[in-house]
């Protein structure tokens, strides 16, 4: 079956090309792996050439979680930002990104990891600390529970983690930390009663989000800092939460690295810089000049990169921003008619056409002098040369 007829059939080109890395044909997998959109296929390609792959593929492969972390720890040997938007998803592929890939604790990841009792602990393990934001989820856990205390002995912080939950010690509530369902649903028949009571005895030990908010919203009427790493789970109810009950800065702000629009829009909330969200709004050329118009006030040079390339925003951004000509850009926005008007009009306004025309007849001069030679000259392939010169 040729490369046309697979092409036909996309799930057979898939098939197809997943044999060839099995049986590692080169010459048909080369062919094959630009037309795959199979993460799975595109990782085990990328893993035996052991070469990273084209930006465009790299996104495929950033679409799981799993096919991200093995990425990034069998092919690339270091982050892969791409990525991390969906392994910030999973509690096992956070834990094992941060112990496999980044060597060492991994604040984005840790608010998935603390929903695992038994992630938690692996985690607290792993890096030999006192992980409080998991001990939630650990206490639910009986095994968890007992391996981490007898971590907690060694570490000399048993004691103090006592002090932090007397609830060990009331058989009742123990009983519910042990039946996370029934927690959950006791917790939010509490919010919906307004039991005030019996919400402020549940909320430290609810991992819903939900939950977690409306106790925040509905019984409180205020922060809750000690339940906003399992509201960091959902980024829609952090920003709700900023929005509706806080209306601060949030203390796991790294969450909204994820995507260029979230970085922006926590940005946005405060009408200040966001530095750990510059590197993923650069990615964006239209938030990248919103951030440098309504947030910076002025110039963003780590957007730059992108704005340039894309010829409606290159000019906005010098208009509004840089406000001179920026010759490095102008083979980016000539090639979009509109934008190169727009362009040529601004350089008017700062009597800077002239300017541009005077480059462009020169260039246009010294051309045609390198294509074609002044009259009288004799141009070099009609000279006889004598043979004794060969």
């Amino acid at each position: 079956m040729n490369i046309e007829d697979l092409l036909k059939d996309p799930n057979k080109l898939e098939e197809v090309f997943k044999k060839t890395i099995e049986t590692n044909d080169e010459l048909m997998m080369d062919k094959l792996y630009m037309y795959s959109k199979d993460p799975y296929n595109l990782l085990n390609y990328a893993i035996k050439n052991q070469k990273p792959l084209p930006y465009k593929k790299e996104l495929i492969v950033a679409s799981f979680p799993d096919t991200s972390y093995e990425y990034a720890r069998k092919v690339l040997r270091e982050r892969f930002p791409l990525g991390e938007k969906e392994i910030m998803k999973s509690w096992k592929y956070s834990f094992l990104y941060a112990r496999d890939v980044i060597h060492h604790k991994w604040p984005p990841g840790e608010p998935v990891i603390a929903s695992s009792g038994v992630y938690s602990y692996y985690y607290a393990t792993i890096f030999w600390f006192r992980f409080k934001e998991g001990e939630k989820a650990i206490i639910k856990n009986e095994k968890a529970l007992q391996y981490y205390m007898e971590n907690l002995e060694k570490m000399g912080k048993l004691d103090e983690f006592y002090k932090d939950h007397p609830e060990l010690n009331d058989p009742t509530l123990k009983t519910l930390l042990t039946n996370s369902s029934q927690l959950e649903k006791e917790f939010q028949e509490a919010l919906e009663n307004k039991d005030i009571e019996k919400a402020n005895l549940l909320a430290p030990y609810s991992t819903s989000p939900i939950n977690v908010f409306n106790y925040a919203k509905d019984i409180l009427k205020g922060p809750f800092p000690e339940g906003e790493i399992i509201i960091a789970q959902d980024i829609e109810l952090a920003f709700r939460y900023i929005e509706e009950i806080t209306f601060a800065p949030f203390q796991y702000k790294h969450i909204f690295t994820s995507t260029p629009e979230n970085a922006f829009r926590y940005a946005e909330l405060f009408k200040k810089p966001f530095p750990e969200g510059e590197d993923i709004i650069a990615q964006n050329p239209e938030l990248s000049y919103r951030y440098a118009t309504e947030i910076l006030k002025g110039p963003f040079p780590k957007g730059e990169d992108i704005i340039k390339k894309n010829p409606y925003w290159a000019v906005q951004y010098i208009k509004n921003v840089l406000k001179d000509r920026k010759r490095s850009w102008e083979p980016y926005i000539k090639g979009d008619t509109e934008s190169w008007k727009e362009y040529l009009e601004f350089l008017k306004s700062i009597n800077q056409y002239e300017n541009l025309m005077m480059e462009e007849e020169t260039e246009k001069s010294k051309k045609e002098k390198r294509i074609k030679p002044q009259s009288g000259e004799i141009e070099e392939a009609d000279i006889d040369l004598p043979e004794s010169l060969f």
